[in-house]
């Protein structure tokens, strides 16, 4: 996604919401982020599972034969396809699969944002011209465009 992408989907959604901050969220998108001890330890139940889904997706990926045919449609497509690989199929199956990593990914995102308690005029984005909080940590990973505090 482009900033420019970005600032049009936050432009649209203020305008759909009519800037409204959400305030009631459901407890099924917000469970990935509690957590449970071990010992005096709370671990977060997305943490758990994002390590579950990369054990497994290392070990399809390294030890099945449709994780080979994805290693091979991505070296070389038509190689792939010559040797009786089905390159459409196999990369419809990874862009579902990433997909299905993304919605996960974003319901952790969701419970991390804390958007019951978040809003455009918090102190640390006075101005209207900074991103809002929701933003920043996407702009952090990506290293695009937060301003230095």
């Amino acid at each position: 996604m482009t900033l420019g992408t970005l600032n049009i989907a936050f432009a649209v959604t203020q305008l759909y919401s009519k800037s409204q901050t959400v305030t009631e969220v459901p407890a099924g998108m917000t469970w990935l982020g509690n957590t449970f001890a071990i010992g005096s330890t709370g671990i977060v139940h997305g943490a758990v599972l994002m390590l579950a889904l990369y054990l497994a997706t290392w070990f399809a990926l390294r030890e099945t034969a449709a994780g080979r045919h994805v290693y091979a449609v991505g070296n070389h497509p038509e190689a792939a396809r010559l040797a009786g690989i089905a390159s459409q199929r196999v990369l419809l199956g990874v862009y579902v699969l990433a997909g299905v990593f993304y919605g996960i990914a974003s319901l952790l995102s969701v419970r991390a944002s804390a958007p019951a308690t978040r809003t455009r005029a918090t102190p640390r984005t006075s101005t209207p011209s900074r991103p809002s909080c929701w933003v920043e940590p996407a702009c952090s990973a990506a290293g695009a465009w937060c301003w230095a505090r």
